[in-house]
C-alpha cells in the first residue's frame, strides 16, 4: 500500500508538476522490496503557510485552541464539576451500534421522548452487498439552557477531551458581534481546514472539491453547496475508506458553541436542515455533531427531529456545581493574598456563600462576576476591600443586571466613560486599546484608565495591540435596553457618532495611522450610518444631503498647519478577499436600507426621484485622467460630497454589476475649497494577485488627501447619548 500527500497546486501549474515522481536507489539493482510503505511529505518554504490555507482562509481564533483572554468566551470546567452531563456527554459521543435509544435518566428530554425512534434496523451498503444491522446513532446532539450557564465551558472541556483522544473532527466557538464568528460567512471554510489535519484523508477530498470548482472559496456560494463539499462530503469519503464497516468504529464529533451567537438566523437554520438531512441520508457514517445554544424560535423550531439529542442544562446539576466553583475561586485567593487569609478559612461564612449561590440562579457567568466584583483587581482604583464588597454583592438587586449597575456606577465619574463604553456596546467586532484610542480621538491612557476599572465585567488585555473583549454577551444586551441600564443606557443616536468618526478618520482631518481602526472604519462606516439612519428616531434624513453635517472636517486640513501650500496626507488599508466581500455586501446593505427609509418620504422623492445603481449616481460624472484607469472605473464628484455621496459613489463602483470586479477602481471627491480626496481600490496590488477565478487575494485601499492649509481648527466631535 502506497501512501502520498499533494499540495494543492496553483492554477497555472503544469501537468508535469501535478504529477508525484518518486526516485530511490539511483543507479541500484536486483533489489527486493516487499511490503514497501511509501509516504510523500510536501513540506513549505519557512515563513509560509500551505497553499490550502491560503485558499480556505480560515478564522483562526474560533477554535477550542483560541485565546480566550483575547478570543471569547473565556470558559471552563473547573476540575469536579459537571461531571453528570460531560459523563453523558461521553456516552452519546462513543456510540458505535446502539441496540436502543440513548436516554439515561438524569438527562431526559423536559417534554416527552426526543431521543428518537427505536426500531433500530437500518440497511446498510457494504461493497456491493446491502446488509441489514440493529443500528441507532443520534448524530446530533443539542445541549441547550439559558445565558451563562455553562453551556461553552462544557464545549470547551469536551473539545479539549475529543482531542485529546484524536476524535476531534472540528470545533467553532461562535460570539455575537466578533467580526466572522457572529456569521456563517467562513463556518464551512473553516471546519474544512480542521477536518484536512484532524480526520485522515479528508484533506484529499477537501483539495480535489476545491480544484474541480473554485467558486466554493467565493462569496457567492450557497452555504449548503459550501457545507456539502468542503466538509460533510470529504468527511464521508474520508471516513468510508476505512476496513471496518463504518457504524463499527468510534465517531469523530465537531463541537459548534453558541449557535444563537450567530446573527445570520438564515444561515443557522440552514446549517441545522442540512445537518439533519445529511445524517439521515447516511446514518452510518462515524461523524457526529455536538451543538450548544440558548432556546430562540428559529432554532427551537428545528429541534423536533429523531436525529437530535437533546440535554437540557436542568438547575439540579448546577448547585453543587457552583458550590465548589466558588469556594474554590476564594480558596485560591487566600493563598495568593496575605490579607485575605486574615479571614480565616472558612471567609466567605457558609451563610454568605449560600446566598452568593442563590444570587447566582444558576448562572457560571453570574458566579463569575460576583467572584472578580469582590476580590477585585491590583490594577483597579477600588479603594473598599474585598470584605466590603462582599457586604455590597449580598445586597445588591439579582441577576446580573445588579451586577452592571454595581460596577459601572464605580468609575462613571472617570472622563469620557460614558464614550468608551458606549463604544463597546455597538461595534461590530473588537477593538484593541489603541485602536479604540484612535477612532475616538483619545488618548490610550484616558482609555486603559476607564477600562482597568471595569475589569470584572471586561476582559482588558495586557498589551495595546490586544483586542478588548466583554465577559458575556449580556453586557451588551443591557447597555443597548434603556429599561435596564437606566442613566447607562447606549441609544441607537450613538451609531450616528461613530459613522461620523469613521467617516472622518477616513477622509476628514482626524486621520489615524492605525491600520487596524482604519480597517474597522472602511468595512463597517455603512453599517453605523444604516443603524442610525433606521434606528434613531430623532436622525434629520435631509441632513444627508448636506456636506456640512457629515463631512465638515474634510473641508479642513488638522488644526496648526499653517503654510499656504496644500495638505497632502496618504491612508493605506490592506483588505484579504473576505473583507473585501464583506466591505461590499455592507455598503449594498446600506444603500438598501437608505432607499427603504427616503421612500417613505414624498419631498424626496420629488426632489430626487428614484436612483437606478446601474446608472452614474447623483452628483458624479464619470472621468479619464489616465490610462491606469479605465473610463468606465473611475468616478469624479460634481460637488463637495455628502454621506449620501460617498455611499452611492462606492455603491455603484464596487456593485456586484462587475463580473469580475474591475482590478483597479478610483472615487475622486471634492472635499470643498479646491480640496480633493482620491480613493483607489487596487487589488493588483496586493501580493499573490491572480486574475484567476479566484478574483484574487484581497485589495489595496489608498486615500490620498490634498487640502488647502488653514489654521482654523476643527470642530470639535461629542457622542450624543440622550
Amino acid at each position: 500500500m502506497t501512501h502520498h500527500s499533494m499540495t494543492l497546486p496553483r492554477p497555472s501549474s503544469s501537468p508535469e508538476e501535478l504529477s508525484p515522481s518518486l526516485s530511490v536507489f539511483p543507479g541500484a539493482h536486483n533489489i527486493n522490496v516487499r511490503d514497501l510503505v511509501l509516504t510523500q511529505i510536501n513540506q513549505y518554504p519557512a515563513g509560509n503557510v500551505s497553499e490550502l490555507f491560503q485558499l480556505l482562509n480560515p478564522i483562526t481564533d474560533a477554535s477550542y485552541k483560541r485565546n480566550r483572554r483575547v478570543a471569547p468566551p473565556d470558559s471552563h470546567c473547573m476540575d469536579g464539576t459537571r461531571i453528570e452531563v460531560l459523563a453523558g456527554v461521553r456516552t452519546w459521543a462513543n456510540q458505535t451500534s446502539l441496540p436502543k435509544p440513548f436516554s439515561p435518566s438524569s438527562l431526559l428530554p423536559p417534554q416527552g421522548d426526543k431521543s428518537g425512534n427505536s426500531n433500530g434496523k437500518r440497511t446498510v451498503k457494504q461493497g456491493h452487498d446491502s446488509i441489514s444491522v440493529d443500528i441507532f446513532i443520534q448524530h446530533i446532539c443539542w445541549m441547550y439552557g439559558h445565558g451563562g450557564c455553562g453551556k461553552s465551558a462544557i464545549a470547551q472541556k469536551v473539545a479539549e477531551e475529543l482531542a485529546g483522544n484524536d476524535k476531534l473532527g472540528a470545533s467553532f466557538f461562535f460570539f455575537r458581534d466578533a467580526g466572522d464568528r457572529s456569521n456563517m460567512n467562513r463556518l464551512a471554510a473553516t471546519l474544512a481546514h480542521q477536518i484536512s489535519h484532524n480526520i485522515p484523508g479528508a484533506k484529499t477530498f477537501i483539495e480535489s472539491a476545491i480544484k474541480e470548482d473554485c467558486s466554493l472559496l467565493g462569496q457567492a456560494c450557497s452555504l449548503t453547496s459550501q457545507l456539502e463539499d468542503l466538509v460533510f462530503k470529504p468527511c464521508l469519503k474520508a471516513l468510508n475508506m476505512g476496513d471496518h464497516p463504518a457504524h463499527d468504529r468510534s465517531p469523530y464529533v465537531i463541537v459548534i458553541d453558541g449557535l444563537d451567537e450567530c446573527n445570520d438566523k438564515e444561515g443557522v437554520e440552514t446549517f441545522i436542515d442540512y445537518a439533519i438531512s445529511f445524517f439521515t441520508r447516511h446514518p452510518t457514517i462515524p461523524l457526529q455533531l455536538f451543538i450548544t445554544s440558548r432556546i430562540e424560535e428559529h432554532i427551537q423550531a428545528r429541534l423536533d427531529s429523531e436525529e437530535i439529542y437533546l440535554i437540557d442544562l436542568a438547575s439540579k446539576f448546577i448547585h453543587e456545581d457552583l458550590s465548589l466553583y466558588m469556594k474554590t475561586a476564594f480558596s485560591q485567593a487566600a493563598k495568593q493574598d496575605r490579607a485575605l487569609r486574615t479571614q480565616g478559612r472558612m471567609w466567605p461564612e457558609p451563610e454568605e456563600l449560600n446566598k452568593l449561590i442563590d444570587y447566582c440562579d444558576g448562572s457560571f457567568i453570574i458566579g463569575s462576576t460576583l467572584i472578580k466584583f469582590i476580590l477585585g483587581d491590583p490594577g483597579d482604583n477600588d479603594p473598599r476591600t474585598p470584605m466590603e464588597r462582599l457586604l455590597l454583592a449580598l445586597e445588591m438587586d439579582y441577576g446580573l443586571d445588579g451586577v452592571y449597575v454595581q460596577v459601572l456606577s464605580r468609575c462613571r465619574h472617570l472622563s469620557h466613560f460614558h464614550l468608551i463604553i458606549s463604544t463597546l456596546a455597538v461595534i461590530r467586532e473588537p477593538l484593541s486599546i489603541s485602536a479604540l484610542s484612535a477612532l475616538l480621538y483619545i488618548s490610550t491612557y484616558e482609555v486603559v484608565r476607564v477600562l482597568v476599572n471595569l475589569q470584572a465585567i471586561i476582559q482588558v488585555p495586557g498589551r495595546d495591540d490586544v483586542p478588548v473583549t466583554l465577559f458575556h454577551t449580556s453586557l451588551r444586551d443591557f447597555l443597548i435596553d434603556r429599561s435596564r441600564s437606566g442613566d447607562f443606557y447606549v441609544p441607537p443616536s450613538y451609531h450616528t457618532f461613530l459613522a461620523d468618526r469613521c467617516l472622518n478618520l477616513l477622509f476628514g482631518s482626524h486621520t489615524s495611522n492605525s491600520e487596524e481602526c482604519c480597517r474597522y472604519a472602511i468595512i463597517y462606516w455603512t453599517v453605523h450610518w444604516a443603524s442610525a439612519l433606521m434606528k434613531n428616531p430623532s436622525f434629520d434624513y435631509e441632513k444627508l444631503e448636506t456636506p456640512e453635517h457629515w463631512l465638515d472636517a474634510l473641508h479642513r486640513p488638522p488644526w496648526g498647519v499653517t503654510h499656504p501650500e496644500v495638505y497632502h496626507s496618504v491612508v493605506e488599508i490592506f483588505l484579504n478577499e473576505v473583507d473585501f466581500h464583506s466591505l461590499k455586501a455592507k455598503l449594498n446593505g446600506a444603500m438598501a436600507s437608505y432607499l427603504t427609509k427616503m421612500l417613505r418620504f414624498p419631498a424626496w422623492l420629488t426632489k430626487y426621484g428614484k436612483r437606478d445603481v446601474c446608472d452614474c449616481p447623483s452628483g458624479w460624472q464619470k472621468s479619464r485622467t489616465s490610462d491606469e484607469v479605465q473610463d468606465d472605473n473611475k468616478l469624479k464628484s460634481l460637488m463637495p460630497c455628502s454621506s449620501v455621496m460617498v455611499l452611492e459613489g462606492l455603491s455603484h463602483m464596487l456593485s456586484p454589476k462587475w463580473k469580475p470586479s474591475p482590478p483597479l477602481v478610483q472615487l475622486s471627491m471634492e472635499s470643498g475649497e479646491g480640496g480633493c480626496i482620491n480613493v483607489v481600490f487596487d487589488r493588483t496590488a496586493v501580493e499573490g494577485f491572480s486574475s484567476g477565478s479566484l478574483e484574487g487575494l484581497g485589495v489595496k485601499i489608498s486615500i490620498t488627501r490634498d487640502i488647502p492649509a488653514t489654521v482654523e481648527p476643527p470642530r470639535s466631535f461629542s457622542a450624543p447619548l440622550s
